[in-house]
């Protein structure tokens, strides 16, 4: 019994439609306020993707050349995440600045901002790992 609760409660957590709606809810009430905000445009990407049938995992190896192509400089870059996944990302001259673990949220700053026709390499790294057995 206690391997049970462990693996679904703890290691695997069960969400149902209300936990969901209330996620969701309050992503819009805390970041809403971005939607609108200027972002680095993909010019380009690479990936490779790693799969383990045998242990029913995933790595995904990216590279996007981002570019500026407003007129403005951009000091922040956003990110929405895949709950469920473990993620890293390396973007030359940013720092994170906010790490929102429970809404899948991050925020990394640039310094210097990245101006107006300005490319810069982001490398990722998603990771789909398997953690004892799911609800």
């Amino acid at each position: 019994g206690g391997w049970v609760f462990y693996n679904t409660k703890v290691l695997n957590t069960l969400n149902g439609p209300k936990d969901l709606e209330r996620r969701q809810a309050d992503y819009e009430k805390l970041y809403k306020n971005y939607q609108k905000l200027t972002a680095p445009r993909i010019v380009s990407a690479s990936y490779r993707i790693d799969l383990f049938p045998a242990t029913r995992e995933a790595n995904l190896h990216g590279t996007l050349n981002l570019v500026n192509k407003s007129s403005n400089p951009i000091p922040e870059v956003h990110f929405t995440l895949n709950p469920g996944f473990e993620h890293q990302i390396r973007l030359p001259g940013s720092r994170l600045h906010l790490d929102d673990q429970r809404l899948s949220y991050r925020i990394y700053k640039l310094d210097p901002p990245l101006q107006p026709g300005e490319q810069r390499r982001l490398d990722f790294t998603t990771r789909a790992v398997k953690k004892g057995f799911a609800n």
